[in-house]
């Protein structure tokens, strides 16, 4: 009798932690999801921005390639030319420093979802091990709140 007592009252103490395990796990899944909120933003922001970026750098190439063909030789006149090649060098410059940032967020946003992906199977490991522990307990049929509480009903 003191051995079936003492199980039970281990296994309610393994069904106490293995919730408050599952609630923490939640919890940070909770969490890491918010921050992949705002970085999944950013990326589309980015990727939007680089777009942009693109086009004004394929209408300032077409623009250049037009005003060399019409002017062969930079004369006293000729000075906004290499002011064109300075700013394509400039735009293109940024560009890569967004695709950097873009590729920065991406690796980001790939390491949130794993880390909620890891925390979603623990999660799902421990509802099991608390669905073990309360057929051993023979509570299996009762649904419980984020406490651990019986919900009325």
């Amino acid at each position: 009798m003191r051995d079936a007592a003492r199980e039970a009252e281990q296994h309610r103490t393994q069904s106490l932690d293995a919730t408050g395990r599952i609630a923490n796990a939640e919890r940070l899944a909770s969490e890491a999801a918010e921050r992949t909120a705002p970085l999944q933003e950013e990326a589309s922001r980015l990727t939007a921005e680089l777009s942009r970026k693109t086009a004004e750098l394929e209408t300032l190439r077409a623009e250049l390639a037009k005003a060399g063909t019409t002017q062969p030789a930079y004369g006293a006149s000729g000075t906004d030319a290499p002011a064109s090649n300075a700013r394509e060098k400039a735009l293109e410059a940024e560009r890569d420093a967004l695709r950097a940032e873009l590729d920065g967020v991406k690796t980001a946003l790939d390491r949130a979802k794993q880390h909620v992906s890891v925390l979603q199977a623990r999660r799902d490991l421990l509802r099991d091990e608390i669905a073990k522990l309360r057929a051993r307990l023979g509570i299996g049929g009762q649904v419980t709140a984020a406490g651990g509480n019986p919900l009325p009903g």
